[in-house]
Protein backbone atom coordinates (compact mmCIF):
# COMPACT_ATOMS: atom_id res chain seq x y z
CA UNK A 1 0.00 0.00 0.00
CA UNK A 2 1.14 3.63 -0.87
CA UNK A 3 1.59 5.53 2.30
CA UNK A 4 -0.28 8.08 0.17
CA UNK A 5 -3.54 6.32 -0.87
CA UNK A 6 -6.04 8.52 0.39
CA UNK A 7 -9.42 6.96 0.14
CA UNK A 8 -12.28 5.22 1.57
CA UNK A 9 -13.54 1.89 -0.53
CA UNK A 10 -17.43 1.15 0.35
CA UNK A 11 -18.28 -2.28 -1.33
CA UNK A 12 -21.72 -2.66 -3.14
CA UNK A 13 -23.26 -5.85 -3.50
CA UNK A 14 -25.80 -5.70 -6.38
CA UNK A 15 -27.29 -9.74 -8.15
CA UNK A 16 -23.76 -11.21 -6.68
CA UNK A 17 -21.51 -8.52 -8.51
CA UNK A 18 -19.04 -6.68 -6.35
CA UNK A 19 -18.66 -3.02 -7.18
CA UNK A 20 -16.24 -0.56 -5.51
CA UNK A 21 -16.65 3.17 -5.41
CA UNK A 22 -13.96 5.53 -4.24
CA UNK A 23 -15.13 8.30 -1.94
CA UNK A 24 -12.44 11.44 -1.93
CA UNK A 25 -11.35 11.92 1.85
CA UNK A 26 -9.02 14.99 1.18
CA UNK A 27 -8.94 16.36 -2.13
CA UNK A 28 -5.63 17.85 -1.64
CA UNK A 29 -3.92 14.52 -0.85
CA UNK A 30 -5.90 11.54 -3.08
CA UNK A 31 -4.36 8.99 -5.00
CA UNK A 32 -5.29 5.25 -5.45
CA UNK A 33 -2.70 2.46 -5.95
CA UNK A 34 -2.54 0.57 -9.17
CA UNK A 35 -4.21 -2.57 -7.18
CA UNK A 36 -7.14 -0.57 -6.02
CA UNK A 37 -5.98 -0.42 -2.30
CA UNK A 38 -7.22 2.37 -0.23
CA UNK A 39 -6.33 3.86 3.44
CA UNK A 40 -6.94 7.79 5.44
CA UNK A 41 -3.31 8.83 5.19
CA UNK A 42 -2.02 10.62 8.01
CA UNK A 43 -5.23 10.06 10.17
CA UNK A 44 -7.87 7.67 11.40
CA UNK A 45 -11.97 7.68 11.07
CA UNK A 46 -12.68 11.25 12.47
CA UNK A 47 -10.82 12.42 9.27
CA UNK A 48 -13.20 11.20 6.83
CA UNK A 49 -15.05 14.39 6.25
CA UNK A 50 -17.69 14.24 3.69
CA UNK A 51 -18.48 10.02 4.89
CA UNK A 52 -21.37 9.36 6.84
CA UNK A 53 -22.48 6.08 8.29
CA UNK A 54 -20.44 3.26 9.73
CA UNK A 55 -18.09 0.51 7.71
CA UNK A 56 -14.32 -0.55 7.11
CA UNK A 57 -11.27 1.83 6.77
CA UNK A 58 -7.79 1.30 6.28
CA UNK A 59 -6.07 4.36 8.29
CA UNK A 60 -2.78 4.65 8.14
CA UNK A 61 -1.85 7.86 11.43
CA UNK A 62 2.09 9.28 11.37
CA UNK A 63 3.84 6.79 13.30
CA UNK A 64 2.16 3.62 12.05
CA UNK A 65 4.56 1.41 10.32
CA UNK A 66 1.16 -0.38 7.84
CA UNK A 67 -1.86 0.83 7.45
CA UNK A 68 -4.61 -0.77 9.43
CA UNK A 69 -8.04 -1.86 9.06
CA UNK A 70 -10.51 -0.50 11.64
CA UNK A 71 -14.23 -0.24 11.96
CA UNK A 72 -15.28 3.22 11.32
CA UNK A 73 -18.52 5.40 12.95
CA UNK A 74 -17.70 8.05 10.58
CA UNK A 75 -20.76 10.43 11.85
CA UNK A 76 -19.39 10.15 15.57
CA UNK A 77 -15.57 10.29 14.43
CA UNK A 78 -15.32 6.42 16.30
CA UNK A 79 -12.39 4.75 15.46
CA UNK A 80 -12.25 1.35 17.18
CA UNK A 81 -9.93 -0.84 18.49
CA UNK A 82 -11.67 -3.81 19.46
CA UNK A 83 -15.32 -5.40 18.14
CA UNK A 84 -16.59 -8.76 19.06
CA UNK A 85 -19.90 -9.43 17.50
CA UNK A 86 -19.83 -13.29 16.22
CA UNK A 87 -17.41 -14.73 19.06
CA UNK A 88 -15.11 -16.69 16.54
CA UNK A 89 -11.96 -15.23 17.08
CA UNK A 90 -9.80 -16.38 19.68
CA UNK A 91 -8.55 -13.67 21.77
CA UNK A 92 -6.40 -16.11 24.01
CA UNK A 93 -3.72 -14.95 22.17
CA UNK A 94 0.30 -14.27 23.09
CA UNK A 95 1.75 -10.95 24.27
CA UNK A 96 2.91 -10.15 20.84
CA UNK A 97 -0.07 -11.14 19.17
CA UNK A 98 -1.78 -8.30 21.50
CA UNK A 99 1.36 -5.66 20.05
CA UNK A 100 0.48 -6.29 16.44
CA UNK A 101 -3.44 -7.32 16.73
CA UNK A 102 -5.21 -9.80 15.07
CA UNK A 103 -8.89 -10.86 13.50
CA UNK A 104 -10.91 -8.67 10.74
CA UNK A 105 -12.20 -5.52 10.90
CA UNK A 106 -15.31 -6.63 9.13
CA UNK A 107 -15.84 -8.89 12.27
CA UNK A 108 -14.28 -9.75 15.42
CA UNK A 109 -10.61 -8.18 15.90
CA UNK A 110 -7.83 -6.36 18.16
CA UNK A 111 -6.40 -3.22 16.49
CA UNK A 112 -2.79 -3.78 18.20
CA UNK A 113 -1.50 -2.40 21.47
CA UNK A 114 1.28 -0.16 19.49
CA UNK A 115 -1.60 1.09 17.30
CA UNK A 116 -3.16 2.03 20.19
CA UNK A 117 -0.55 3.70 21.65
CA UNK A 118 0.21 6.04 18.90
CA UNK A 119 -3.41 6.40 17.94
CA UNK A 120 -3.92 7.37 21.68
CA UNK A 121 -1.30 9.96 22.04
CA UNK A 122 -2.11 11.73 18.58
CA UNK A 123 -4.76 14.21 21.09
CA UNK A 124 -7.14 13.92 23.54
CA UNK A 125 -9.34 10.75 23.33
CA UNK A 126 -12.67 9.62 25.07
CA UNK A 127 -12.60 5.92 24.64
CA UNK A 128 -16.48 4.79 24.91
CA UNK A 129 -16.63 0.68 25.79
CA UNK A 130 -20.31 -0.37 24.90
CA UNK A 131 -21.69 -3.88 25.78
CA UNK A 132 -24.53 -5.69 24.28
CA UNK A 133 -26.79 -8.59 24.46
CA UNK A 134 -30.56 -9.23 23.56
CA UNK A 135 -31.78 -8.21 26.70
CA UNK A 136 -29.98 -4.58 26.90
CA UNK A 137 -26.93 -2.65 26.25
CA UNK A 138 -24.79 -0.22 28.22
CA UNK A 139 -21.95 2.48 27.44
CA UNK A 140 -19.18 3.18 29.94
CA UNK A 141 -16.91 5.96 29.32
CA UNK A 142 -13.07 6.81 29.89
CA UNK A 143 -11.79 10.29 29.81
CA UNK A 144 -8.34 11.08 28.50
CA UNK A 145 -7.73 7.73 27.46
CA UNK A 146 -4.11 6.68 27.30
CA UNK A 147 -2.33 3.41 26.03
CA UNK A 148 1.21 3.75 26.86
CA UNK A 149 4.32 2.53 24.84
CA UNK A 150 5.89 -0.87 24.49
CA UNK A 151 8.81 0.18 27.68
CA UNK A 152 5.25 0.34 30.15
CA UNK A 153 4.03 -2.90 28.59
CA UNK A 154 1.52 -0.87 26.66
CA UNK A 155 -0.17 0.35 30.23
CA UNK A 156 -3.52 2.03 30.05
CA UNK A 157 -4.15 5.45 31.70
CA UNK A 158 -7.14 7.46 32.28
CA UNK A 159 -8.33 10.59 34.29
CA UNK A 160 -12.06 9.33 35.42
CA UNK A 161 -14.62 7.00 33.92
CA UNK A 162 -18.66 7.90 33.36
CA UNK A 163 -19.59 4.86 35.98
CA UNK A 164 -17.87 2.52 39.28
CA UNK A 165 -19.91 -0.81 38.19
CA UNK A 166 -17.18 -0.82 35.18
CA UNK A 167 -13.42 -0.59 36.63
CA UNK A 168 -10.19 -0.87 34.95
CA UNK A 169 -6.85 -1.12 35.76
CA UNK A 170 -5.17 2.17 35.78
CA UNK A 171 -1.42 2.07 35.52
CA UNK A 172 -1.54 -1.63 35.05
CA UNK A 173 0.47 -3.46 32.15
CA UNK A 174 -0.79 -5.18 29.23
CA UNK A 175 -0.84 -8.88 30.28
CA UNK A 176 -1.53 -12.07 28.37
CA UNK A 177 -1.14 -15.58 28.82
CA UNK A 178 2.65 -15.55 27.97
CA UNK A 179 3.45 -12.96 30.46
CA UNK A 180 3.25 -14.35 33.94
CA UNK A 181 -0.05 -13.28 34.53
CA UNK A 182 -2.29 -15.54 36.31
CA UNK A 183 -5.46 -13.64 35.02
CA UNK A 184 -4.19 -14.01 31.62
CA UNK A 185 -3.67 -17.28 31.66
CA UNK A 186 -6.51 -18.42 33.87
CA UNK A 187 -9.23 -16.47 31.94
CA UNK A 188 -7.90 -17.08 28.46
CA UNK A 189 -7.23 -13.41 27.09
CA UNK A 190 -4.98 -10.29 27.29
CA UNK A 191 -6.21 -7.56 29.28
CA UNK A 192 -5.12 -4.61 31.62
CA UNK A 193 -5.42 -6.96 34.76
CA UNK A 194 -5.59 -5.37 38.56
CA UNK A 195 -4.30 -7.17 41.27
CA UNK A 196 -7.76 -9.36 41.24
CA UNK A 197 -9.49 -11.01 37.76
CA UNK A 198 -12.52 -10.13 39.47
CA UNK A 199 -13.85 -7.76 37.03
CA UNK A 200 -13.40 -9.63 33.71
CA UNK A 201 -12.32 -8.48 30.72
CA UNK A 202 -13.82 -7.54 27.37
CA UNK A 203 -11.80 -10.03 25.50
CA UNK A 204 -12.61 -12.84 28.00
CA UNK A 205 -14.86 -15.76 27.45
CA UNK A 206 -17.21 -15.50 24.93
CA UNK A 207 -20.49 -13.96 25.39
CA UNK A 208 -18.25 -11.44 27.68
CA UNK A 209 -18.49 -10.43 31.49
CA UNK A 210 -17.42 -7.29 32.20
CA UNK A 211 -18.11 -5.80 35.40
CA UNK A 212 -21.42 -5.37 35.96
CA UNK A 213 -22.41 -6.64 32.87
CA UNK A 214 -22.94 -10.35 31.99
CA UNK A 215 -23.03 -12.38 28.91
CA UNK A 216 -22.19 -9.71 26.23
CA UNK A 217 -22.53 -10.85 22.49
CA UNK A 218 -21.26 -7.72 21.31
CA UNK A 219 -18.25 -5.68 22.38
CA UNK A 220 -16.65 -2.45 21.48
CA UNK A 221 -13.78 -0.13 22.30
CA UNK A 222 -13.90 2.89 20.31
CA UNK A 223 -12.27 6.52 21.02
CA UNK A 224 -12.78 9.48 19.84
Amino acid sequence: MSPSSLYFARKLYIANIVYVSFVSLRADRRTVDSDHTTCINNGECSEASGVSGTGVAWIKPAGFDVAKQVWCNFDNGVTYIQIRKYGTVSFNRSYVEYENGFGDANGDYWLGNKYANILSLTRTFTSGFTLMKSSGFVMVYYYDFVVLDSSSNFALQYSSSSSSQYPLAKGQPFQAYDTGSACAFTLGNGWWFGSTCSSGSLNGQYPVDFGAFSGATTTRIGIY
